[in-house]
């Protein structure tokens, strides 16, 4: 079993609608990685499941409490994380934390704050993006086309 995943994701299954899920070092909880679920539906005890094998751990006793612990931050989308053991055991529902400050949509960004303080280079203005084909299929070359403006030339 892999716990830290301080180089990869060995020991563990990653299936179905957690299938984009791996290792990161950004943002990492504790040590050099962690595992960072992406999942598009829900999960579930067959191929929509992320699970590690029991190998070289101790089996849990059914006859004493059991403890397990991790850490989990919310970043988007669900604030809740299922969990359980082989047959459903031990299954719980955590709620992540959201922070409270999540920004300000419609709300004035950095640049438009930087220039109300008085900064003089707003950066280039990007318009009337256009890409062909629209919807390219693989290995079909795409042609992007973009006005800039700059105001200080």
């Amino acid at each position: 079993m892999n716990p830290t995943f301080n180089s990869n994701t060995s020991g563990w299954t990653i299936q179905g609608t957690h299938v984009r899920s791996g290792r990161t070092t950004t943002h990492s909880i504790d040590g050099a990685g962690s595992l960072k679920i992406i999942a598009s539906g829900r999960g579930d005890n067959k191929v929509n499941r992320i699970e590690s094998a029991n190998s070289g751990v101790r089996s849990f006793s059914t006859r004493e409490d059991q403890l397990v612990v991790f850490d989990a931050k919310w970043y988007i989308g669900s604030q809740t994380l299922n969990t359980h053991g082989h047959k459903h055991e031990m299954a719980r529902t955590h709620e992540l934390a959201v922070p409270e400050n999540l920004g300000s949509p419609g709300g004035l960004n950095s640049v438009a704050r930087r220039l109300q303080a008085g900064a003089a280079n707003l950066g280039p203005v990007m318009t009337d993006l256009v890409q062909t084909p629209q919807v390219p299929i693989v290995g079909e070359q795409v042609r992007i086309q973009v006005r800039a403006a700059d105001s200080d030339g």
